[in-house]
């Protein structure tokens, strides 16, 4: 029993082992289940994940699908989707109006529907598309039976990839009414055309018309072109006659004499188209004047004529009366359109003005005759005129010829004469004083003989001005300084008042030199006693210039002729002159842009001329001319002039050129202080006493060779200054001498 025990035992502990060992197995198979479990839940998260992304990418396919649906519905072009076999794959509702498809036919082969385009080549095109699918698309145009036009597009159906060919995608645009727009354009150049041929045709019409001699062939001439451009078949021209009020038949084409005396009876009261023309003032239009119930009475005259349709335009004249009637006739019945009341209408003015023209034409002819019977009892007298005024005219001629040519003859003689006495060498005192004399006389000569030139050359219109900026001052005082020793010869005094800065005037500084030198020596001769005075002030826009003397004066109503040709002040003195200084004055002033005036107190009470001269252009613009020149050579200088001011005014110039001056104020003076200063340049006067310039010059010569000692001579004459100066002179300068044209010179020295 024990053994029993024992063996049960040993079975119970091999059964609880296998127990332990399945137990152990159960419990590794559940660790695995749980494992499997856990990926079993992983896989399914991941299967929901991609059925959410299966759903959403399905809804955006659906909403494309949607859109592209919505789109094939909306679209208003005709549109055919074919595959590679030319199945239909899909298309869009307008294809319906060309096509006879339904929803039911999709995959359905294209060649089984009928369309109503007249496109017999559609399949071969597509066939052609598909074998090549590289060629550029095709289009065609084609019209359906409904006479619609359309613009078919057939062109390759791309996969997603971008490279194959899927099938054909085929556009039908209905291009109607841009077909119907073309056609209209066309049509309106084509009337665009018409009517520019018809104006060219109406400016030829006018040119031809006002070249004709009468009335007649004009009225002619314009009828023919009127039956021309209406495409008619007859026509006529009735003129209203102004007494009784009926129609005169003027010009006819196509009818006979007999139907041109029934249309002159026509009044506005009867119901032919002329007659109800002339009612309304308006063109009347008859298409058939068989069926025109108020054409009754004349349609016997109209079948005799044979003219079925007519129009009648009224001629109303510049005063809004009717002068005329113009008509055109149709064989057959004419319906009338805009362009023939139009055409009427400008026939009709055209005519109207003609015959207002002519009308009037005539009765200047006929006021002309009666002007012309005038005038040939004037003949006489106009011819007995013309003659007295040839006689003047002539006379005047050959007076200014004569005077123009006695100045240049004179100029000639007193140049030479004026260089000869220039190099006249005297010593004792009677000979200098016999050559002052001479010289004196000379200048005076030549101051006449170019006042004389240059009052021809104004009359002529050769006076020539070689005008800039000029210093006011500088002229007027160098013309002082002239004048200075003859007037303190008569006891008088010449005193100036100046504005306290430079005043620059846009002029010819020889001209205006010439200017002063008239007035002044005008002053001078004029006045026993006394003061001279000349003021320079600043008006707005130009610059005023007074010299006023205490001289004789002058009577009031004398004031005018002073400024006349051979005019003078005082006939009763004996004074030197020809009488044109003050007429030469006026003209040059003018010519410069300039006025001037004479005023006086009366005999006794002095005289004061006032001129005016517009600013240089710098003046204007508020600043002075620009900065003194530059001179690249510093050199000694010497200047020579017995005007102390004038002198030493030119000193400081040229001191402001960066030169070495030396100023002396008289010939004797200028020997010495040259052999002392030793000078590169000397600017010599012409015009000095005791010894002048060119007798300076010389002594100078004989010190210092020419390219030791430049030699300039500066003289206020201006015109025969350089025959005065000789040929000892290097250069010549014009009083006044400004900065720019000394630094000029100054450069040009070697």
């Amino acid at each position: 029993m024990r053994d029993d025990h024992f063996l049960t035992n040993e079975d119970l502990r091999a059964a609880n082992e296998e127990l332990q060992s399945l137990n152990e197995e159960y419990r590794s198979t559940t660790e695995e289940l749980e494992t499997s479990k856990e990926e079993l839940q992983s896989i399914n998260e991941e299967l929901q994940t991609v059925n959410n992304e299966l759903k959403l990418k399905l809804e955006d396919v659906s909403r494309t699908h949607a859109d592209l649906e919505n789109f094939m519905a909306a679209s208003d072009v005709a549109m055919l989707f074919l595959d590679r076999d030319m199945r239909i794959k899909r298309f869009t509702p307008k294809l319906a109006e060309i096509f006879n498809v339904k929803t039911r036919d999709y995959d359905r082969p294209i060649g089984d529907l009928t369309h109503t385009l007249d496109y017999s080549s559609f399949h071969a095109d597509a066939q052609l598309l598909l074998r090549d699918p590289a060629s550029v698309p095709i289009e065609r145009e084609a019209c359906s039976a409904d006479g619609h036009s359309f613009l078919v597009r057939l062109s390759a159906y791309h996969h997603a990839n971008g490279h194959d060919v899927d099938g054909i995608v085929i556009t039908f645009v209905d291009v109607t009414d841009i077909k119907r727009v073309e056609m209209a354009l066309r049509e309106s150049e084509r009337r665009l055309a018409s009517e520019v041929e018809i104006m060219r045709h109406f400016h030829r019409l006018t040119v031809e018309v006002a070249k004709l001699p009468t009335l007649q062939d004009a009225l002619q001439f314009l009828l023919s072109n009127a039956i021309e451009l209406h495409g008619a078949d007859f026509g006529n021209v009735q003129l209203m006659d102004a007494k009784s009020g009926t129609l005169r038949s003027v010009a006819q084409r196509g009818f006979t004499s007999s139907f041109g005396n029934r249309v002159e009876d026509v009044n506005e009261q009867d119901e032919s188209a002329r007659g109800r023309a002339l009612r309304t003032r308006r063109s009347c239009q008859i298409e058939d004047v068989q069926a025109d119930p108020g054409y009754a009475p004349y349609r016997a005259a109209a079948a005799e004529a044979g003219y079925r349709a007519v129009q009648s335009t009224p001629l109303i004249g510049p005063r809004d009366e009717i002068v005329g009637v113009l008509s055109v006739h149709f064989r057959q019945p004419h319906v009338f359109t805009l362009r023939d009341h139009q055409l009427g209408d400008l026939l009709g003015h055209q005519a109207a003005s003609l015959i207002a023209m002519r009308m009037h034409q005539d009765a200047l002819a006929e006021l002309n005759e009666a002007l012309r019977k005038q005038a040939s009892e004037l003949e006489r007298g106009r011819e007995q005129l013309a003659v007295q005024a040839a006689e003047l005219i002539d006379h005047d001629r050959h007076r200014e010829d004569f005077l123009a040519a006695l100045g240049h003859e004179l100029r000639n003689p007193m140049s030479a004469i004026q260089s000869a006495v220039s190099l006249l060498s005297v010593t004792d005192d009677r000979s200098r004083r016999a050559q002052a004399v001479l010289e004196r006389q000379i200048r005076h000569m030549t101051r006449l003989v170019n006042d004389l030139l240059d009052t021809t050359r104004v009359k002529h219109g050769r006076l020539r001005l070689e005008r800039v900026p000029v210093d006011l001052h500088q002229c007027a005082l160098a013309a002082i300084e002239t004048h200075r020793p003859r007037a303190e010869a008569r006891n008088l005094s010449i005193r100036y008042e100046f504005a306290g800065e430079p005043v620059y005037v846009d002029a010819d500084p020889e001209r205006l030199a010439q200017i002063f030198d008239n007035l002044l020596r005008n002053a001078v001769t004029y006045t026993d006693r006394g003061t001279i005075t000349v003021t320079i002030h600043r008006e707005s826009t130009r610059a005023s210039v007074s010299i006023q003397d205490t001289g004789i004066g002058l009577e009031t109503e004398g004031l005018e002729k002073l400024f006349e040709p051979f005019t003078q002040l005082d006939q009763a003195r004996d004074r030197a002159g020809l009488g044109l200084g003050l007429a030469l004055v006026r003209n040059l002033v003018e010519a410069h842009g300039g006025t001037i005036v004479a005023r006086s107190a009366g005999p006794g009470g002095g005289s004061e001329f006032v001129f005016t001269l517009p600013y240089a252009a710098m003046h204007l613009r508020g600043r002075t001319p620009p900065g003194t020149p530059a001179v690249s050579v510093a050199r000694r200088v010497l200047v020579v002039d017995d005007q102390h001011d004038v002198a030493d005014t030119f000193g400081d110039l040229l001191r402001s050129l960066g030169q070495d001056v030396r100023v002396v104020h008289s010939g004797d003076e200028a020997i010495v202080a040259a052999r002392e200063h030793r000078p590169a340049v000397a600017f010599i006067d012409l015009a000095m006493p005791e010894m002048t310039g060119p007798e300076v010059a010389q002594r100078l010569r004989e010190d210092f060779p020419a390219g030791e000692l430049t030699l300039v001579a500066v003289t206020g004459f201006g015109h025969n200054y350089q025959a005065a100066s000789g040929s000892v002179f290097e250069h010549r300068l014009l009083k006044p001498v400004t900065a720019d044209r000394a630094a000029e010179l100054l450069n040009s020295l070697a």
